[in-house]
């Protein structure tokens, strides 16, 4: 395996040879040589590294997948981020890995170009004066990451020639907060085609490349065409592995397990958004987390009303019925991209600054999140934030003084039932105001830059209750981050790495210990997902198969799962070293919500575990939601063993 090693102070690139066989063992590797856990997260020590798995570059759809590994400025731990598509560029330039090292005086973009078998480098200074300008005056009509993504494409386009190439990029945010995401945009056929945008968001790896590395972003592509390994793996080869193991042909089997994200005709519709939207019902998240206090009968009326006939019916209208689906890059058959013209609809960001801010209406809610990821926002990061600020808004916490608009914030749900598009609309704009604040750092935006843990600290000492308002999974003294909007408790389970693939968010579970055991196993599956590369989407037939076509492909024998254990116990060593652990919930709210679950849960089934615990919140509220959190947690610690 190639390994590539940037250092932005002295400008050099360097490469070496590495055994490892997959991007998270790779990054391991380099924070444990480099002791990363000793220094800040945004340290110049603490490398940005990413990868491709061992089978991209083959016929397999979704084996291109990039992803990132480091350690984030949010959770204090090495995290796992991961984006679509991008793998295909990096195999391109016939790299396998890449480690970001050293912080330059300026900010530098790093070109890697092969061609003709050689590797080829740029380095291109872009001052902070410059990067503001594209970032808010615009390029080409084009602002934040996504101008920043026109700017070096038209700086580089020339130089790459006809040869294939994708830009990764920050925004804004990366340099003014701690939960910047990485996010790039197809380029075909010497295009930019915008909607077709993928991130790696989660635990603000876009911070540790801009403000630890003064990297706004790295371009990479060229014109390699071969096989990684002595064996290669065609259609062919590829249907004698899928007959074994499914009875199929691999066309057959990627179209059967993957229907959710592409189309599923029993329900007439499909991605995240429409699967999601249509199969939650009333337990729709909604207006920072408080549906949750509501009755079954308000949220369905509400479901009905705000989401089924009006939110999921337009994205209905405007994306599935006009079949505007698109590939994140690379040649899948699933099209996951649901699109409106540059509007890429997607479960989690439309969920956490859509209904979460109490907007309800398609056209509100693009506004916002295109704003979001203009910015190069982490969408779920800072829609829970929003979504905090704006409830304690609602209930007087804050006055408009305290957020600087007169715009009310409408939150109450009988309320809004009256007048949604009213107050959507209104929402909207006071979601709008305050990421301007957050980008500007005025008023209560400079509070809201590093996470909503140290935020909910600080603003508690002006304004009493607004800490209790707020929901966070705490590690060690000062970090914490958000959750996604799933209806279990094992959204706040008390991971190592607390993130969208590595929780439990099946609404099957609701006892501690079994929630804590399934996260754990969840854990350890989809860690082996992430170490070769694959796409979660894929995940039905890759994990059945990957172990023998990477055996096939490298001559090497391996267990997946033996494998991925080690890489989890190496995470939770690393966490060790770095003096980081999970911390019970600090907020009433996070309690709240969990007890609120398990209420809901217990009208539903004869579980009578499950009801003696709804009867121990009832006696003694504080202390047995401390037991349920350490039971959860000992499902973890026994899972990951």
């Amino acid at each position: 395996m190639r390994a590539v090693h940037i250092n932005n102070r002295w400008r050099t690139v360097k490469v070496k040879k590495t055994n490892e066989l997959g991007p998270v063992d790779f990054a391991i590797n380099q924070h444990l040589e480099k002791k990363s856990y000793e220094n800040p997260t945004l340290s110049s020590k603490n490398p940005l590294c990413f990868g491709i798995g061992p089978l991209a570059g083959t016929v397999l759809p979704g084996a291109n997948r990039l992803i990132f590994v480091a350690r984030s400025p949010l959770v204090g731990n090495l995290i796992i981020a991961t984006m679509g598509g991008a793998g295909v560029a990096l195999n391109k330039a016939g790299i396998d890995y890449v480690s970001l090292e050293g912080k330059g005086r300026e900010f530098t973009v790093v070109a890697l170009k092969r061609k003709k078998k050689k590797l080829h480098k740029k380095f291109i200074r872009i001052k902070k004066e410059k990067l503001n300008d594209i970032f808010f005056r615009t390029y080409k009509g084009h602002a934040g990451i996504y101008g920043l993504q026109q700017y070096l494409f038209d700086e580089l386009v020339d130089w790459y020639g006809n040869d294939y190439f994708r830009v990764i990029a920050t925004g804004p945010a990366s340099l003014i907060s701690n939960y910047g995401a990485l996010g790039s945009t197809v380029i075909e056929n010497k295009s930019i085609k915008w909607g077709q945008d993928d991130y790696a968001a989660r635990g603000g790896l876009g911070s540790v490349m801009s403000q630890a590395h003064h990297i706004p972003a790295i371009v990479f592509g060229g014109d390699f065409d071969e096989n990684r390994f002595e064996n290669g793996l065609d259609m062919e080869k590829a249907n004698e592995f899928f007959m074994k193991e499914f009875g199929k042909k691999a066309p057959e089997v990627w179209s059967s397990t993957t229907k959710k994200y592409t189309y599923d005709d029993s329900i007439g519709t499909g991605g995240t958004f429409g699967i999601n939207f249509y199969t939650l019902g009333e337990k729709t998240l909604s207006f920072n987390w408080s549906s949750t206090y509501l009755p079954k009968k308000q949220r369905k009326n509400m479901y009905d009303k705000l989401i089924r006939n009006w939110y999921w019916q337009k994205f209905q209208d405007e994306t599935i019925k006009t079949r505007s689906w698109k590939s994140c890059g690379e040649k899948c058959p699933v099209v996951c991209k649901k699109i409106n013209i540059i509007f890429k609809k997607d479960y989690e960001p439309y969920a956490a600054n859509g209904p979460q801010l109490g907007i309800f209406n398609m056209e509100d809610a693009e506004r916002i999140v295109r704003k979001v990821d203009e910015l190069g926002f982490d969408a779920i990061e800072v829609g829970n934030m929003l979504a905090w600020i704006m409830e304690a808004r609602a209930k007087g916490i804050l006055s408009a003084k305290d957020i600087d608009t007169d715009i009310p914030v409408q939150f109450d749900a009988e309320e809004y039932m009256k007048s949604p598009l009213l107050y959507s609309h209104s929402n909207m704009l006071v979601a709008n105001h305050l990421l301007n604040l957050i980008t500007t750092g005025q008023g209560i935006g400079k509070y809201l830059r590093k996470n909503i843990r140290v935020a909910a600290r600080e603003l508690e000492k002006k304004h009493r209750g607004i800490k209790d308002l707020a929901l966070y999974t705490p590690y060690g003294k000062n970090f914490g981050i958000t959750p996604i909007m799933y209806g279990t408790p094992g959204v706040f389970a008390p991971l190592p790495m607390l993130i969208l693939s590595k929780i439990y968010y099946n609404m099957d579970k609701f006892d501690p210990y079994e929630i804590g055991k399934a996260s754990a196993k969840r854990t350890i599956e989809e860690t082996a997902i992430d170490q070769f590369g694959f796409c979660r989407f894929h995940r039905k037939w890759s994990t059945k198969v990957s172990e023998q076509m990477i055996a096939h492909v490298t001559g090497v024998p391996i267990n997946s799962e033996e494998m991925s254990k080690q890489i989890v116990r190496r995470l939770n060593d690393y966490s060790k070293k770095a003096g980081i652990k999970p911390v019970y919930w600090e907020t009433q709210r996070v309690k709240d919500v969990v007890r609120n679950f398990i209420e809901d849960f217990s009208k539903m089934t004869e579980n009578n575990e499950l009801k003696k615990w709804v009867a121990k919140f009832g006696n003694s509220y504080e202390t047995n939601m401390k037991k349920y959190w350490k039971e959860m947690l000992r499902g973890i610690e026994e899972g990951l063993l």
